[in-house]
C-alpha cells in the first residue's frame, strides 16, 4: 500500500519506485477532493540507488508523503517538484570515501506561510521532525508566505547508528 498507514514494500522494491507510487497515489487523491484544480506532481530521480535499511525507508516515505500532502492540501501550488538524490557507494563497502546518502526534496509553487506563525491542530510538520530525527536524518523547510514551500529530508548511512544496509 503505498499512501495508506500500511508498511511500504521493502526488499526487492526500488525506493524510488515507493516514492512514485505514493506521488501517484497523492495526486489521484487530490484529484478526487478538487476536480479539474490538481497540481502537476512530477518526480525525478538521481545517482545510483543505495542501500537503505528497512525502518530508514519507512521514515523518509512518511516524510515524503506528508510533505506531498501539506503541498496538495494546503498550498494552492501548480506544481509540486520530488527530486529524489543518492549519493556516495551504490552498495556498503569498507573504506568507501563518502557514506552514502538519500536527499529527498518536496517543493511548491503555492502560496507559502510563515513558519513561526501558530496553527492550531496542525501537526504535519512536527511530525515530520520526529521522523526525520528517528533516523538521524536532518530535515530543512524553506519558506515564506508568497514564495512556495520546499521540505528537504537527508539522510546519511550510519547517521541511524545503524551500519550501512542494515535491516536490508
Amino acid at each position: 500500500e503505498a499512501w495508506g498507514g500500511g508498511r511500504p514494500p521493502a526488499g526487492d522494491a526500488p525506493f524510488e519506485a515507493e516514492l512514485r507510487a505514493a506521488a501517484r497515489a497523492a495526486g489521484d487523491a487530490a484529484a478526487g477532493a478538487a476536480p479539474g484544480a490538481t497540481p502537476e506532481v512530477a518526480v525525478t530521480a538521481h545517482g545510483s540507488a543505495v542501500a537503505i535499511p528497512d525502518e530508514v525507508r519507512l521514515e523518509l516515505l512518511r516524510i515524503a508523503q506528508a510533505a506531498l500532502a501539506n503541498a496538495l492540501q494546503h498550498a494552492d501550488a501548480r506544481r509540486v517538484a520530488v527530486d529524489l538524490a543518492y549519493h556516495g557507494a551504490a552498495a556498503p563497502s569498507l573504506g568507501s570515501a563518502a557514506p552514502a546518502s538519500v536527499r529527498i526534496s518536496v517543493a511548491d509553487d503555492g502560496r507559502g506561510f510563515d513558519p513561526e506563525a501558530s496553527r492550531p491542530g496542525r501537526y504535519g510538520l512536527v511530525g515530520m521532525c520526529e521522523r526525520a530525527a528517528r533516523v538521524g536524518a536532518d530535515l530543512t523547510l524553506v519558506t515564506a508566505p508568497g514564495e512556495g514551500t520546499e521540505v528537504v529530508v537527508m539522510w546519511r548511512a550510519g547517521a541511524d547508528g545503524l551500519p550501512p544496509g542494515a535491516g536490508q
